[in-house]
């Protein structure tokens, strides 16, 4: 809380020896009551307002260059705190230690994490996601009738980096603070699956590289075409633009079968709400306490990933898809820039 200023402190005053009472000084100058009378206190028993000189360590740096500091970091939001603190030192003429200037950015709520990693949008990519987002802001039942899919893969010994261990200072090479990983990776898996409000989809494993071909004979005709037919509700088919989905002989596989295409902007994961479910299968398969060991073959893997999947309950589905108004809008007023989904 900021420290009240002179100038206040002698209006308690004054207004207490007029004979206010202390609730009713404390509405007028908008404070604590507990704060009024400290004050009020301390001039009954010293006979003065005025406060007392703390007894730590005076700052070195005034509040104008720590926010110059705060100014440099949030210009150079990737440089070191090292390399700034140099900087630091040489503009403003401070000598002060790493540490405080670590401190000073922690005061200012600017702690390190982990970027947040997104596929690269160019120009032309953003004006597509914009268009594409202006066009169907006023959809809301129509996302009820859409079946999203993609592709997935995942690996057999990953480590994305959550997975946290509390050790004591030497401990750092202690067998029970080590998670071992294969550094050259140990196989994976890459599955597709279909979501809808309804339901969803069979998972289908794929085996090595997805030409368009397969992705015909593996999953249009077999999957997802019996299901669009079988589901009237749903009746508009969402894919990504990879090439094996954009190939003529997909488009005329589609076009066959009478599958209307949901026009899709291109490097849009974000807007897609399988990515989530994706996500989703990808924290419970590394959760240690559900899965104590790493799966010792693909097909263990496999099997963990179609169970997690058919455990997902469908209104948790019905949530993500209900989100499709809220990533457009968010979409629109990024001018077509990453969202926060």
């Amino acid at each position: 809380m900021p420290q009240i200023d002179e100038f206040t402190r002698g209006r308690i005053v004054g207004m207490l020896e007029a004979g206010m009472t202390i609730a009713a000084v404390a509405r007028r100058i908008h404070c604590d009551r507990k704060t009024v009378r400290r004050w009020w206190n301390r001039y009954e028993q010293d006979g003065s307002h005025e406060r007392k000189a703390g007894s730590g360590r005076p700052r070195k740096t005034s509040a104008a260059q720590d926010h110059k500091l705060v100014l440099q970091t949030k210009r150079n939001r990737f440089t070191a705190t090292r390399v700034l603190h140099m900087v630091w030192r040489q503009v403003c003429g401070v000598n002060v230690s790493v540490r405080t200037a670590y401190r000073r950015l922690l005061t200012a709520k600017l702690r390190s994490r982990r970027p947040l990693l997104r596929i690269p949008l160019g120009p032309q990519h953003r004006r597509a996601r914009i268009n594409w987002s202006n066009e169907r802001l006023q959809w809301e039942d129509e996302w009820k009738k859409v079946l999203f899919s993609d592709e997935s893969r995942f690996c057999r010994d990953f480590n994305d980096g959550r997975v946290r261990v509390r050790r004591q200072p030497k401990e750092r090479f202690s067998e029970v603070c080590i998670m071992e990983h294969d550094r050259y990776g140990s196989g994976s898996v890459m599955m597709w699956g279909g979501i809808s409000w309804t339901s969803k989809t069979l998972m289908v494993r794929i085996n090595g590289t997805l030409t368009a071909q397969r992705y015909v004979e593996e999953i249009v005709e077999p999957v997802v075409v019996p299901y669009l037919q079988e589901c009237p509700v749903t009746d508009v088919f969402q894919q990504d633009n990879a090439r094996p989905h954009s190939a003529a002989l997909t488009q005329q596989a589609l076009q066959r079968n009478n599958i209307e295409v949901l026009p899709w902007p291109a490097r849009s994961p974000d807007l897609s709400p399988i990515e989530h479910v994706w996500d989703i299968i990808g924290r419970k398969i590394n959760d240690h306490e559900k899965y104590p060991l790493p799966p010792a073959t693909l097909d263990v893997l496999e099997h963990r990933i179609r169970t997690e999947w058919h455990c997902i309950d469908q209104q948790e589905v019905r949530n993500l898809i209900s989100s499709m108004p809220r990533r457009l809008i968010e979409c629109t007023r990024k001018r077509g820039g990453h969202t926060r989904y």
